[in-house]
């Protein structure tokens, strides 16, 4: 079990649901840096469905709220270390939230590398038909759910799906495991 499940199953949570926990940082670098978190376990982004990644987005800008009005932040961040070359460290992906104050000495700066106009267009080109490749995927996927549909067994399927808890997308993308 990870140290983030750990954490959770040990009740050290200030708020908890089915979809997601805000937990106290257990690297802190300030008073009042907590992780918004999947309440079940994944490891990266990509673990998670839609759902569950836009529950644990509006907690992070409600938690971010709540530390201006609570312990008088002048500024957040909000941040994910989304694989280890990301900088993650536990095997749970997290949404850090942290409090930020004038000279507070936290330095989350890099040296940004310089990429050239030519591999900035590559990547806008790879990013921009593999955008157009998940569209036509998409579609042709609202084609055969309208043909489910008609015969009368889209809502049996969506019964099953369900049930079991999964997404109800028909298209997902291939998992990344780092």
């Amino acid at each position: 079990m990870c140290k983030i499940c750990e954490l959770i199953q040990g009740g050290k949570y200030i708020y908890k649901d089915d979809v997601v926990a805000i937990i106290p940082s257990p690297t802190p670098c300030c008073k009042g840096h907590f992780l918004v978190v999947p309440s079940k376990h994944a490891v990266i982004l990509e673990q998670l469905d839609d759902k569950t990644f836009a529950t644990m987005m509006i907690a992070a800008n409600r938690l971010a709220a709540l530390l201006f009005e609570t312990l008088n932040a002048e500024g957040t961040n909000i941040l994910v270390r989304n694989g280890i070359p990301a900088g993650q460290v536990i095997e749970h992906i997290a949404i850090e939230v942290i409090p930020r104050y004038t000279q507070d000495d936290i330095n989350l700066s890099w040296e940004p590398k310089q990429a050239t106009q030519e591999d900035l267009a590559r990547s806008a080109e790879e990013l921009r038909t593999a955008i157009e490749q998940l569209e036509k995927t998409q579609q042709k996927s609202q084609q055969v759910l309208e043909g489910i549909k008609e015969q009368g067994v889209k809502e049996e399927i969506e019964g099953k799906e369900g049930k079991e808890g999964k997404e109800e997308s028909i298209v997902r993308l291939p998992p990344r495991i780092p």
